[in-house]
């Protein structure tokens, strides 16, 4: 990554000795950097808005505020933008704090020699949580169109919410849809669009023939039936005749993403995003997904087709979106790459051998694979610490349910997942966390999930132990049924296991 681009650091220090260290040792482990160096408060705000950093080094204690302020100010403005305290000493209790905050990670000034190393995981961090954020962002625009198709009565309201949805709910800086007219001309009718004045579409005579007022992303989507990416559309060339009102709409990057019915592309769904490269793969497929559903639903509803074909089309939609978000939490920890998977399947079982629902036992397996995926916010190296956690990182870990109940708590799922989510370390006496709930407090989905997670967990591999076998983890359960686990969740569990063979992946 150094050797492609130079790095901006940002350096929070009033030292400049120290700053002058920290540059000599990242300049020591190969990185290529340019670095700026600054003091107070007033000058680290102009720094952020003028210097761009890639990254922040922060001394916690400065001349008119500290770390943990900076920290803050960064998150609440560049929420990707990765912060590391580099300070002289810091208690566990200050160190947790700022963590919290939002900082990933920090490193004492006696051992610089860890800087590089912290330096180079922050930015994988910082590109994953970016890429995290617009996936998190497709996927509420998917979840939000999902229940526009729900509720469509007719194509052209649907066309109308689904835009507005786009723009509202997924936070696009605009989204129009254009209906390919079979006039001698080839012209983009404008049929709806949300966001900003849609005046300055209907000016730009977009067509989807080829010839230049053909060849921006709209027009080559009909045309050619693929979706078109412009990451940087004031440079691209095929933009050339809307850079105008790209660059007074600031406008970014742009997605076009063809709409098709049985004869073929009838037009395309256009989404504007405010920054350059907005568009990574997994956005990209997840707004195909979301074209793709526009496209069936406009048919159905020009056909009369059947609601529940749709409905059927969209659950396999948010299906897909959490399978994405669990992919996301698997790939940061290889120690527990395929945990979550392993208890969804487990818990889906023990649900079928109490006789729930289909369509219960599916939500189930859906909250079982992204259960952890609050760990993201959880520094790495506590998840693969081979010792001991001290109090204060077990403090941290016990955070997770409560973060993946932030995380998709906003996302309109027919099932209980956030709640689920929250819930799955729960205990019926109150001893679990992160709410110390009792009884039936636990929904049933959690009580299943809580003892799946622990089976698994006891058969598993972790960096402070080794796996501890089926009979250790049926004896842990059996010990708390009824005081710590669901006895009727307990005893499906034994039974699948024990007498019928279950192969835990």
């Amino acid at each position: 990554m150094e050797a492609a681009k130079d790095l901006r650091i940002l350096i929070l220090e009033d030292v400049p000795t120290d700053a002058a260290l920290a540059e000599r040792e990242l300049r020591r482990a190969g990185l290529n950097f340019t670095a700026l160096t600054v003091a107070r408060r007033e000058a680290f705000g102009r720094a952020l808005d003028e210097f761009a950093p890639d990254i922040i080094l922060a001394d916690y204690k400065l001349p008119d505020f500290d770390g943990l302020s900076a920290v803050r100010s960064v998150r609440e403005k560049s929420p990707d933008l990765p912060v590391i305290l580099v300070t002289g000493a810091l208690k566990d209790e200050a160190a947790l704090e700022v963590i919290k905050a939002g900082a990933n990670d920090y490193v004492l000034k006696e051992r610089l020699v860890r800087l590089p190393f912290a330096v180079r995981r922050a930015l994988v961090q910082a590109a994953e949580s970016g890429a995290r954020r617009r996936a998190e962002r497709a996927l509420r625009t998917l979840s939000a169109g999902n229940e526009a198709l729900v509720h469509a009565t007719d194509a052209a309201r649907l066309l109308g919410d689904m835009c507005r949805v786009i723009v509202e709910q997924g936070g696009y800086r605009m989204a129009w849809i254009g209906i390919a007219e079979k006039d001698e001309a080839k012209t983009v009718r404008l049929a709806a669009s949300a966001g900003q004045d849609a005046r300055d579409i209907e000016r730009a005579k977009i067509s989807w023939a080829d010839t230049p007022w053909g060849r921006g992303p709209s027009g080559t989507a009909i045309r050619t039936g693929a979706v078109q990416v412009m990451q940087d559309l004031a440079a691209n060339p095929a933009a050339a005749p809307w850079r105008k009102a790209t660059l007074e709409h600031g406008w970014g990057s742009g997605i076009a993403l063809p709409l098709r019915d049985r004869s073929g592309v009838f037009g395309a769904l256009t989404i504007y995003a405010a920054e350059p490269d907005a568009f990574n793969p997994e956005e990209q497929s997840l707004l195909t997904e979301l074209a793709e559903d526009l496209s069936f639903g406009v048919t159905a509803l020009r056909d009369r087709l059947e609601r529940d074909a749709g409905l059927q089309r969209l659950q396999r939609s948010m299906e897909a979106t959490v399978e994405a978000l669990a992919s996301t939490v698997e790939q940061r920890d290889p120690y527990t790459a395929g945990h979550q998977r392993r208890v969804a399947k487990l818990a889906a079982a023990m649900a079928r051998e109490l006789r729930l629902p289909e369509p219960q036992v599916r939500g189930l397996y859906l909250a079982g694979i992204i259960h952890d995926v609050g760990k993201i916010h959880i520094p790495a190296e506590i998840l693969i610490k081979p010792g001991k956690l001290s109090t204060l990182e077990y403090q941290l870990i016990q955070s997770h349910p409560q973060v993946g109940h932030e995380i998709v708590k906003a996302v309109d799922f027919p099932w209980p997942i956030a709640q689920t989510i929250v819930q799955h370390h729960e205990r019926l006496d109150g001893s679990g966390y992160p709410n110390a709930i009792t009884g039936d407090g636990i929904i049933l989905e959690a009580k299943i999930l809580a003892v799946a997670d622990v089976v698994e967990a006891m058969m598993s591999h972790r960096p402070y132990r080794p796996a501890l076998g089926l009979d250790l983890a049926l004896a842990e359960i059996r010990r708390g049924k009824g005081r710590l686990y669901d006895a009727a969740a307990v005893d499906a569990c034994v039974r699948i296991l024990s007498e019928k063979g279950f192969p835990l992946p």
